[in-house]
């Protein structure tokens, strides 16, 4: 497991721990019922998750065209990223938790701390079933039936790796223990 991954598990843990034991003494905050956290904002159901490398911002993608953004310590909305057309099918952020990444026919990319959008990206857009940043954060990763890659510095695309049929669904970064190098893996 990443570091990132293994410390937003945690958080999420202590989390829970923590609803549980409010719940326990009687307390029910707003969004309690029974255990259950509910963060209310989008007017469609959520198509994607992604916290944040320090587990303390979840981002919601929608069939609304709209992102949001949860502080899940206070349990309320930071912001709301609006741009898409329609379904947002996938958010996911950078490795040091500056920028999100999400897809709907295009794919773009905010600063989390403004909610702004960022320089859009280069190459042709699809409706991609998933985003992934490299572990150093310098390339965006996108899935359908070919994997599309970009340089996040540059915005510009990479050459695709192309073959992958059916579609991929998501897509995954391994290190090569030998070689320490990254390696992308596509998952159906």
């Amino acid at each position: 497991m990443t570091k990132s991954y293994s410390f937003g598990l945690a958080v999420l843990f202590v989390f829970v721990l923590l609803v549980q034991n409010s719940l326990a003494q009687g307390n029910n905050p707003v969004g309690l019922d029974e255990g259950r956290i509910t963060l209310r904002g989008h007017t469609s159901g959520v198509s994607s998750l992604s916290f944040s490398p320090d587990g303390r911002t979840l981002a919601s993608g929608s069939n609304d065209a709209t992102i949001r953004l949860w502080d899940v310590v206070a349990l309320r909305e930071k912001s709301r990223l609006t741009g898409h057309a329609g379904l947002v099918n996938s958010v996911t952020f950078s490795p040091d938790g500056k920028t999100l990444a999400s897809s709907n026919e295009d794919v773009r990319m905010w600063d989390v701390a403004s909610g702004r959008e960022k320089e859009p990206l280069e190459g042709h857009m699809r409706a991609f079933f998933a985003l992934t940043f490299s572990p150093d954060g310098s390339t965006l990763a996108a899935c359908l039936a070919d994997i599309h890659l970009w340089d996040v510095a540059s915005r510009r695309e990479k050459p695709r790796l192309r073959g992958h049929s059916p579609s991929a669904y998501t897509v995954g970064w391994s290190l090569n223990a030998e070689t320490e190098k990254y390696r992308l893996y596509p998952i159906r």
